[in-house]
Formats: C-alpha cells, sequence, structure tokens
C-alpha cells in the first residue's frame, strides 16, 4: 500500500475493496482513468452512455473527496468517448456538475477505442483549494457545453483552442493562417492567466492529418525557447468533422501551464 508524504493511492470504496482509481501527489489529485463503474461491485453500470457518464463522474466526486477536493477544484477533465458525434449527452451531464460558467473547468472528448461495454472513460487533474477560475477571449466561445480555458491554483488549461479570430468572428481556411489563429488565442489564454509561454507544461494538436504537423510546429517554436522540454504531442483525428473544402481537419490545441 502506497501511501505518504507525497504519494497516497484514492479509491472508489473507504473499504478499499477495489484497485485505487486515483492518486495524490503532492499536491496534484491525479485520475487517469476512471470508469462507469458501481464502486461495490465494480461492474459497469446499466444503461446508455448518459448513465455512464453519470457514473463516471459520481466516482470523480468519490476520489476528490478522498484527495481533499470539490468539484471546484478540477483544473481540467478528458473524456475518452467510443462516439464523439454523441455530444448531446456529454454536455447535458456536465450542465449538471457544472452549472456555473465561470467556475466550470475546461473539458475536452477524445475519440478511443474502449473495452466492450464501456462508452467512455475519465482523466482528471485537480488541486486541492485551487477553486477553477473560467478563462474565456472575448468575441469566442464553444458551441458545446465547455470552457476554453481556466486557471485552477497554479494550473493553467485549456480545452480544444481552435482558430477563431476574436477581432472578426471569422477563421481562415489556409493551414499557416489558421494555425497562427489558434496559437494566438492560446497566447491570450496564457497572458489571461498571468503566464506565458515560459510556463508551458504540455500542449496536444488535434489535425486531420500528420501532413499539417509542420505548420503547428512552426507556431510552437517561435514561443517555446530552447531548452523547454515541454512535450507536443499530436494526435491525428477528424474529431467527427472536415474543413468545409473537404480536405483533413484544420489543428486544434490543447495546452497546459504550470505558473
Amino acid at each position: 500500500m502506497a501511501t505518504g508524504e507525497l504519494f497516497q493511492e484514492l479509491y472508489l470504496d473507504t473499504q478499499h475493496n477495489s484497485l485505487p482509481a486515483a492518486a495524490k501527489v503532492g499536491s496534484v489529485v491525479i485520475a487517469p482513468s476512471l470508469l462507469p463503474v458501481d464502486p461495490q461491485t465494480q461492474k459497469v453500470v446499466d444503461g446508455d452512455l448518459e448513465a455512464q457518464l453519470r457514473a463516471i463522474f459520481q466516482n470523480m466526486d468519490r476520489v476528490l473527496e478522498a484527495g481533499g477536493c470539490t468539484r471546484q477544484d478540477v483544473a481540467r477533465v478528458t473524456l475518452y468517448m467510443t462516439q464523439v458525434s454523441d455530444r448531446t449527452a456529454m454536455n447535458k451531464v456536465y450542465a449538471e456538475w457544472y452549472p456555473d460558467e465561470n467556475t466550470r473547468p475546461p473539458h475536452k472528448y477524445v475519440p478511443a477505442e474502449l473495452p466492450k461495454g464501456i462508452l467512455a472513460t475519465a482523466q482528471v487533474i485537480a488541486q486541492p483549494g485551487g477553486g477553477v477560475r473560467d478563462i474565456e477571449i472575448p468575441g469566442i466561445h464553444h458551441q458545446d457545453y465547455m470552457s476554453l480555458g481556466g486557471l485552477c491554483g497554479n494550473i493553467v488549461t485549456s480545452s480544444r483552442i481552435f482558430g477563431t479570430d476574436p477581432a472578426t468572428g471569422k477563421g481562415s481556411q489556409e493551414p499557416d493562417e489558421h494555425t497562427a489563429i489558434v496559437f494566438g488565442n492560446a497566447d491570450t489564454i496564457l497572458k489571461m492567466a498571468g503566464g506565458s509561454w515560459d510556463n508551458i507544461a504540455q500542449a496536444t494538436a488535434f489535425i486531420g492529418s500528420m501532413e499539417l504537423a509542420p505548420t503547428v510546429e512552426k507556431q510552437w517554436k517561435e514561443r517555446v525557447k530552447p531548452g523547454n522540454d515541454a512535450p507536443l504531442h499530436f494526435i491525428e483525428t477528424s474529431l467527427g468533422g472536415q474543413s468545409r473544402d473537404g480536405k483533413p481537419m484544420l489543428p486544434r490545441l490543447e495546452i497546459v501551464a504550470v505558473l
């Protein structure tokens, strides 16, 4: 049993009858893969995606309590879903847990192949006493029920940053111009949080084709100084959509920074 000042295992049930569902590492709580299971039986709950999402968020509440956190201490939620096109259920359940848009942590959805019978899992990062603050750029807003960015304690996170120019409300179908707008919006989120690219811890680019990776790497290298080992990850996906001209989806970006 690994417990101590710097590392503590967190369980869904107080009797510790299950495997650990999360861990508290220093001042950060990390739940890498919360499942839609009953904590007593460890069986997947009956029902559709909406029922499974509620079970996941109920389990999130359990590990947060075990780690000395509340829902308002969540820095980011990542949902892995077999069908990302079915976002109505996700938005509905997320609104139940976070009805106030001013204290709603960023979240994102990622397409994933999951074990049979499981429609979604979640990764959660939280900081006890952090108290998430919503970060929104005037002029642009997600269509889904999600925040563009958030500040929780000293952790800055974003959902998927897209290529809408806040000055015009429009985007571009030209890859370099589009990606420059995306990174410009990331600049703004970091600045609004009181940070800069010097604070970046990691970023993930979602692109419709790896042929678009150089456009992302160009913007990244212009901002991240040599010697900063923050990783830039790529996920090749359409996220259920394409550019209007039928070409692969243009880049979107997700960031994590530590002030």
